[in-house]
C-alpha cells in the first residue's frame, strides 16, 4: 500500500486516498441499501394490499364473466358491457401486477449494483426479469380470451341486428 505515486502528496503515498475513497464508497452504498430497504418496506405494504384487491378483482371479473355469458337473464348488450368490465379489470390487474414485479426488479438491479454482488444476485436478477415477462404473457393470454368472448358477443348482436333488419324490410315488401 505504500507505494510513490508521481504527483501525488505525502497522505496519497501513504494510502490515504485509497482507504478513504472505499469509505466513501461504502457510505454510499449503506446510503443507498437504506433507500432500498424503504422502498422495499413500501412495496411490502403495497402487496399486501394488492393481494386483498387482486382476490376481489378476480372475484368481480368471474361474476361479470358469469353475467355475460346469462342468456336467459341479460340482453346480448348488457352481456357485452359485463365482459367489458371484466375486460377493463383484468387491464387494472395487470398494471398491479406488473408494478410489483418491476419494483422487485429494479430493487435487484439496484442491489446487484453494489460492489459485492454475488452470482445468487445475478441469477434472482435474472428470475425477476424472467417473472415480468411470465405476467405479461399470462395476463396477454388472459385479456386475449375475454377479449375473444367479448368479440363473441358483438357477433352475436351483429347477427340479431341484421335478423332484425331484414324481418323489417320483409315485412315492408309485403
Amino acid at each position: 500500500m505504500l507505494r510513490k505515486r508521481k504527483g501525488l502528496g505525502p497522505r496519497e503515498i501513504q494510502g490515504e486516498d485509497d482507504q478513504s475513497y472505499e469509505a466513501a464508497v461504502t457510505r454510499k452504498e449503506m446510503g443507498m441499501a437504506n433507500q432500498l430497504q424503504k422502498d422495499r418496506l413500501a412495496l411490502q405494504k403495497f402487496e399486501r394490499k394488492a393481494i386483498v384487491e387482486k382476490a376481489k378483482t378476480e372475484k368481480d371479473m368471474m361474476e361479470l364473466r358469469l353475467k355475460a355469458r346469462d342468456f336467459e337473464n341479460n340482453s346480448a348488450k348488457e352481456r357485452l358491457e359485463f365482459m367489458r368490465q371484466a375486460n377493463k379489470l383484468a387491464d387494472e390487474q395487470l398494471k398491479k401486477d406488473l408494478k410489483v414485479a418491476k419494483e422487485k426488479l429494479r430493487f435487484q438491479i439496484e442491489e446487484n449494483s453494489y460492489s459485492k454482488s454475488t452470482q445468487q444476485n445475478l441469477d434472482d436478477e435474472a428470475a425477476l426479469r424472467a417473472s415480468v415477462f411470465n405476467i405479461e404473457r399470462s395476463n396477454f393470454s388472459e385479456r386475449k380470451r375475454l377479449k375473444s368472448e367479448e368479440q363473441a358477443i358483438v357477433k352475436e348482436i351483429q347477427a340479431t341486428n341484421k335478423t332484425a333488419e331484414n324481418a323489417r324490410i320483409k315485412s315492408e315488401k309485403q
